[in-house]
């Protein structure tokens, strides 16, 4: 992975110079109240993991706000980092805005290279620890910037603010998290129509008799691929479709007014702990289509039925319903469906469906 090419500030405005001889950024000059674009990867280039021999990329030599901004994808379970330099006497503030990051590390870097944790965030349910960093009053030095996306679907920017002081007290945070809608606030707006039955079944291609079989059983909606939706239109069903994560972005916008889509199934199960994922593809669906829930297999005998809705902020709870098999605990099948119950109420009567 090649270094980021120089980007020079001076006056606040960002001219990029090509210099294949340097891998700095270097911030020299600007107002202390602006904030300064100093790298963009969608235009310079992924950063990539971090190497033993990596080098500072971004030094900043002045009071001011200074912001790199990228984006992480577990498609290969992408991680992204670099080294930036805060020179002078005075501190620095720092934040980190990364979601859907299920991993991320703040680290300092002596005059050895020996690294020392400044901060850790994470999405991850089994860390009781913010998601995004936020740190005051850091000595100026080189810090290691780390997150890791992945591997179970998250996708999404990110955003770093440096802020070393010019004297004048911070009247408000460096950085300010996006409000994101409750499940409450979000079903409000869902296209759901009550108790429907969904047969999910296998891939029919363009083979019409399969979905008309479907229809004349009596089922109100059938599994189908973005390319099957006009089938289940032509029936009178509505179409639970499947998608890849990575097109969570995409397909959820193009149908958002269709009223044929029933909602959009993006994962298989993952245990809690990894729910914070699910909350960035929750994220980017709502975004392209508000009245079209994403759904995730949930697994009631994991745990964290109550924590699904606050966390993930899902408009939809999946039950997995595989509790007739002697081998997966029959017995819990009504004690888990209250837990679902509940989970709903407490959340705006979010409806839950549960695929055999």
């Amino acid at each position: 992975m090649k270094h980021p090419e120089i980007a020079q500030i001076t006056l606040a405005v960002m001219i990029s110079l090509v210099a294949p001889t340097s891998t700095l950024a270097e911030v020299k000059q600007t107002a202390p109240s602006r904030e300064t674009l100093v790298y963009d990867e969608s235009k310079h280039g992924d950063f990539g993991p971090l190497k033993a021999d990596s080098k500072v990329v971004v030094r900043v030599t002045k009071p001011g706000v200074f912001v790199i901004k990228g984006t992480g994808t577990d498609a290969v379970d992408d991680a992204d980092g670099f080294l930036f330099e805060v020179t002078g006497e005075k501190p620095f503030d720092f934040c980190l805005l990364a979601d859907a990051a299920e991993f991320k590390w703040l680290r300092s870097v002596d005059a050895n290279g020996s690294t020392k944790d400044v901060a850790f965030g994470s999405t991850n349910l089994a860390y009781s620890v913010s998601r995004n960093l936020t740190k005051n009053g850091l000595p100026p030095g080189t810090y290691r910037v780390e997150m890791f996306f992945g591997p179970d679907g998250a996708s999404g920017e990110w955003l770093v603010k440096i802020a070393p002081s010019d004297g004048t007290p911070r009247t408000m945070p460096l950085c300010q998290e996006a409000v994101e809608l409750s499940t409450a606030e979000k079903v409000k707006h869902v296209d759901w129509p009550g108790a429907i039955s969904i047969f999910h079944g296998h891939n029919w291609g363009k083979d019409e008799k399969y979905v008309v079989a479907i229809k004349e059983t009596g089922f109100g909606a059938a599994g189908s691929t973005e390319g099957q939706i006009e089938h289940c239109r032509k029936h009178g069903l509505r179409a639970f479709v499947f998608i890849w994560p990575h097109e969570a972005a995409t397909i959820p916008m193009k149908y958002k007014d269709d009223k044929t889509v029933l909602c959009y199934y993006l994962s298989d199960r993952i245990p809690p702990q990894k729910w914070g994922s699910w909350a960035a593809l929750e994220t980017t669906a709502h975004k392209g289509a508000p009245r079209h829930p994403a759904i995730f297999t949930m697994r009631g005998l994991w745990g964290g039925i109550d924590k699904f809705c606050p966390h993930v902020r899902g408009r939809a709870m999946e039950y997995y319903h595989y509790h007739w098999d002697g081998n997966r605990s029959p017995h819990m099948h009504f004690a888990l469906l209250e837990q679902y119950r509940q989970a709903s109420a407490a959340n705006g009567h979010a409806p839950f469906c549960r695929i055999v």
